[in-house]
């Protein structure tokens, strides 16, 4: 049975699964959480990674790449103001 807590975070993911899933080392994995970007546990002296936030993380970072413009189409554009 969850509880409400159980839900609220959702599945945790060991630093190897998180790092796995960026594609990142451990250092990076943790300026990430001081950014605020991830959210981790501690359970005793074990830290793990909510799923929740790596998925919001991946979703946000996908969606500023879609929507930024190509460093070429910046670089274009600055060249043809000139």
């Amino acid at each position: 049975m969850k509880t409400k807590i159980a839900d609220d975070i959702g599945r945790l993911l060991t630093l190897p699964q998180a790092m796995e899933q960026l594609s990142c080392g451990r250092t990076k994995l943790y300026d990430l959480h001081q950014r605020g970007y991830l959210e981790l546990v501690k359970l005793d002296r074990r830290t793990r990674v909510t799923e929740r936030s790596v998925k919001k993380f991946l979703r946000e970072l996908i969606a500023s790449k879609l929507i930024a413009p190509k460093q070429s189409e910046k670089t274009d554009d600055a060249l043809e103001q000139k």
